[in-house]
């Protein structure tokens, strides 16, 4: 299975599992009677921070211990920014169908909303940095294993060059 397909089935298996905890966060706070305050509204926004943070330092441990190429993890990047406001904005759209109190108020949530994107976004881009590091160390290292073995080759060839002509009758 190709690499690029485990990330997608793990992505949407992320977000069936952030988006049950932000539905069951909501629907508890509704059964407390707090449906109509921004408090349902920031906790269920703050569920999906949290899983999602949880989430992806899950999978970036896994990703880790493959140890993917530098290119791959830049389309993961991109991937994975992508997913993060898609499952902000899938749960604006369960609020708009479900909440009264965000339907009129959703307009005072907006720095709220970019900030808890800015939270899973910045700690999501921290741990592919050193993921990013940690494969550039590789190559580097594999580079260099490479060049030792040319240039051990070079200086036995002319070593033995060397031989030859030194001691041929």
């Amino acid at each position: 299975m190709k690499f690029q397909t485990i990330i997608t089935k793990s992505l949407s298996a992320i977000s069936r599992r952030v988006s049950t905890a932000a539905i069951n966060k909501t629907v508890e706070i509704k059964n407390q009677g707090n449906d109509k305050s921004s408090y349902q509204v920031t906790t269920s926004f703050h569920v999906i921070t949290v899983e999602i943070k949880k989430e992806l330092s899950d999978l970036t441990d896994k990703i880790s211990s493959v140890g993917i190429s530098y290119m791959e993890l830049q389309k993961i990047e991109g991937r994975v920014i992508s997913f993060i406001i898609d499952e902000f904005e899938k749960h604006k759209s369960y609020l708009g169908n479900t909440n009264r109190f965000w339907q009129n108020n959703k307009s005072k949530f907006n720095s709220f909303l970019d900030d808890e994107i800015d939270d899973v976004t910045s700690a999501f881009n921290i741990r592919m940095l050193v993921l990013k590091q940690n494969a550039k160390s590789r190559r580097r290292k594999a580079l260099w294993e490479i060049g030792k073995m040319v240039l051990s080759g070079i200086i036995g060839g002319l070593i033995t060059l060397y031989l030859r002509i030194k001691f041929s009758p």
